[in-house]
């Protein structure tokens, strides 16, 4: 049997103890017995393993995972950007306070009792 699997899995036979194990994302051969399992219902119904049954499951999982790639390309692309411009504003912060000094405003110097009289 054929399969699609999100994860990875380790099934192991009951009786033989033959270890059968998927990879993240790859489709693989599995032995019949594994869809004995309960693991094997549990990860199909969270949908980590879908059971191919020919040449057009195939194409449908590569172009869902062509069209994810693509969507994470974007994001990481606005990203990229979103980072350029807040290294833009911080360069452009440090040189207001490179200009201004520390970039802290100066105390107003204390009232002394000569300035409280004359006001």
């Amino acid at each position: 049997m054929r399969v699609f699997a999100k994860k990875t899995f380790g099934f192991v036979n009951p009786e033989t103890e033959e270890m059968v194990t998927t990879v993240p994302f790859g489709f693989c051969e599995v032995p019949d017995w594994v869809a004995r399992l309960p693991l094997f219902a549990i990860a199909q119904e969270d949908g980590d393993l879908e059971v191919i049954s020919g040449n057009q499951d195939v194409r449908n999982i590569e172009n869902d995972i062509t069209n994810k790639e693509k969507e994470l390309a974007r994001k990481v692309a606005d990203l990229a950007k979103k980072q350029a411009m807040l290294e833009q504003w911080e360069a452009m912060l440090n040189d207001q306070t490179e200009d201004t000094g520390s970039g802290e405003r100066e105390p107003e110097p204390a009232a002394t009792a000569s300035t409280k009289k004359a006001k």
